[in-house]
């Protein structure tokens, strides 16, 4: 079976919070699934973004799951830059959606 996890918060062992997207994964594959998890690059929530170097996109996989991160602007507190972040995030959903679905 296919999964895809959009959640814009997600993280990973490799970037710290917040750890039940990865979690959920992890025993997902362990059962023999694809999973994709897809988040913004830039969270309040993680230690650490990943790294996209200049990239709208970045793909990578951590313990056999694949990531898609999108670049969002960096935000401090909740006001609006944060709301800033969510928009881009999902005005990059929605001009990716196809692709992602067809993946």
């Amino acid at each position: 079976m296919n999964i895809l996890l959009i959640n814009h918060y997600a993280g990973s062992v490799r970037h710290g919070m917040e750890y039940r997207p990865y979690f959920l994964a992890r025993e997902w594959v362990r059962a023999g699934h694809r999973v994709r998890i897809v988040a913004a690059a830039h969270s309040h929530l993680r230690n650490r973004a990943p790294q996209l170097g200049g990239r709208a996109v970045l793909d990578e996989t951590i313990d056999g799951i694949a990531y898609r991160w999108h670049a969002a602007p960096a935000y401090h507190g909740n006001g609006v830059a944060r709301a800033l972040n969510m928009a881009a995030f999902v005005s990059a959903l929605y001009r990716g959606a196809r692709p992602l679905a067809r993946a």
